[in-house]
């Protein structure tokens, strides 16, 4: 496929077999968040890897459009092992790629302190909220330095082969990494902890309100007492012999699990946290 690469935004993505749900979800994106987002922030034209070489595989068609199209959205959902080798060759060009991926996808390390758009592909306000802010990074990398775990990893070994200033300032850039990743640790328990109360008060206020009714779905326990009230069916069970407070501790973080966004095994599954 004959490429400007001036015009190209480069869509580095887990593509999946012919009619496959893969393949569904990553169309959809392509064309209702990536391609709408490209075209209004550079007027750049969306090209995935499929476009240029066969589905699944790393070839150097691909390689090449990692190194050479104007801008680049890497869609990490799944985890997909072709998806990070072409963004790693990404990085280490030192380009400019903005991270994109679905509501609970899990982040490894070395990715999880980068600005990543959390969406949910089947919601359509989450999407078109996507495809705003996706808008605006894509300028926003066009315009400003690319900054990533490689370029950051580049300019420390430099300084450390540097004068006596440039180590000492390796040193301070070093601790302050460690620290910005200790600082986001607390500031994702916050934001966890102020979750499960805002759970917690609504379930309280719901479980009055469907007990004066006697109207909604429950939660109940195992030994069959009513508990709390679900927007929808199945409940879930809750052991009888728990406190009402640990009834609740237990079903708010069963709620955030079911939406995706349990900070506890991903930190990166609350958009907020991204």
């Amino acid at each position: 496929m004959p490429s400007d690469f001036d015009s190209e935004c480069f869509f580095i993505a887990p593509i999946g077999e012919k009619g496959s749900e893969i393949r569904k979800r990553s169309n959809g994106v392509r064309d209702w968040v990536v391609k709408p987002a490209a075209k209004q922030a550079a007027d750049l034209t969306t090209v995935r890897a499929d476009d240029v070489g066969e589905p699944g595989q790393i070839t150097a068609q691909a390689v090449q459009h990692c190194l050479k199209a104007k801008a680049a959205v890497a869609d990490l959902t799944g985890g997909n092992p072709n998806v990070y080798y072409e963004l790693s060759v990404r990085h280490g060009a030192l380009l400019p790629v903005v991270l994109i991926a679905e509501v609970g996808t899990k982040l490894p390390f070395d990715i999880s302190q980068s600005r990543v758009i959390f969406f949910d592909h089947t919601d359509l306000s989450s999407a078109g909220q996507a495809k705003e802010e996706l808008r605006a990074q894509i300028e926003a990398s066009l315009s400003g330095t690319p900054d990533n775990p490689i370029s950051d990893g580049m300019r420390l070994a430099q300084l450390q082969t540097g004068n006596a200033e440039e180590q000492t300032l390796a040193v301070m850039l070093d601790r302050f990494q460690r620290l910005t990743v200790v600082t986001e640790d607390i500031n994702r328990r916050l934001r966890q902890a102020e979750r499960r109360e805002e759970i917690k008060s609504n379930i309280r206020r719901r479980s009055r309100e469907v007990f004066r009714t006697g109207g909604g779905s429950r939660i109940v326990t195992k030994d069959g007492d009513e508990v709390l009230q679900r927007e929808y069916e199945p409940p879930i069970d809750i052991p009888g012999d728990l406190s009402d407070e640990e009834k609740l501790d237990l079903l708010a973080e069963k709620i955030e699990v079911d939406r995706g966004r349990n900070p506890l095994s991903d930190p990166h599954g609350d958009p907020e946290a991204s």
